[in-house]
């Protein structure tokens, strides 16, 4: 369940260009055990790293990466074990990824899963680690019954968050009915350093937690934001979960 191209590209990058070089971001994330369907789910921790270097991002979280090549306008999703990826335009338009023949069904699943979106910035502010932060109160729901409530606490010190926010949003966008929230995610002002949601679908209500645990300037290890040797191209189709 996730979370992602540029409206101002010179803008955005205007704080990773202040920075200067290469930045790795670690973030951790929970996900609580829940019951869906008659199924368990069971808990989940992930560690996810993030490489930032002016005009190109790379997102690493279990066997996949996404590569964000803004100098080329566009976005990989690389699966590792499969050994593949997809190459998608920037910006991401979700209806131009369906195949032709299937208008009907893009309309259909429009209709059913667009976001509505609501964005609060507050007064509060607390600590997250290092970070001085406030709280962006965060409410997203769309017809199928989906709602998840989110506390934003987002930071202005740590640079480069506009491109970071870019990132997020382009991921998002790929999801059908997310245009909206990706359009709002990269509006954000200051880097997500940590959020808290509460998710309710299909009558299973769960919590999920992401905290930015580190950034490090340092140089990326060579071939960082390029697609490995040897990996074979493959269509995306849209709606796929992206990582």
């Amino acid at each position: 369940m996730h979370r992602s191209a540029p409206f101002c590209l010179v803008s955005m990058l205007a704080g990773a260009a202040a920075a200067g070089g290469d930045s790795l971001f670690t973030v951790s994330g929970h996900t609580d055990a829940f019951q869906m369907a008659g199924r368990s789910i069971e808990a989940r921790d992930v560690q996810t790293r993030v490489w930032l270097d002016r005009d190109k991002m790379r997102r690493d979280e279990a066997d996949t990466s996404t590569i964000l090549r803004f100098d080329r306008n566009k976005m990989y999703l690389v699966n590792h074990e499969e050994k593949t990826y997809s190459e998608i335009d920037l910006p991401v338009d979700w209806k131009k990824l369906v195949p032709k023949g299937n208008e009907q069904m893009i309309e259909q699943v429009d209709k059913m899963s667009r976001m509505e979106v609501t964005v609060k910035p507050t007064t509060e502010a607390r600590k997250v680690r290092q970070w001085n932060a406030r709280k962006v109160q965060v409410d997203l729901a769309n017809p199928t019954g989906l709602k998840i409530s989110t506390a934003l606490w987002v930071c202005k010190e740590v640079a480069g968050y506009g491109a970071y926010n870019r990132m997020l949003a382009s991921v998002a966008a790929l999801q059908p009915g997310a245009t909206d929230w990706a359009r709002e995610i990269a509006r954000i002002d200051g880097f997500p350093v940590a959020q808290e949601a509460t998710v309710s679908l299909q009558g299973a209500v769960f919590k999920t937690r992401e905290e930015l645990v580190s950034v490090e300037d340092k140089p990326a290890p060579p071939g960082t934001y390029d697609i490995p040797a040897g990996y074979a191209i493959k269509p995306y189709s849209a709606g796929e979960t992206a990582q």
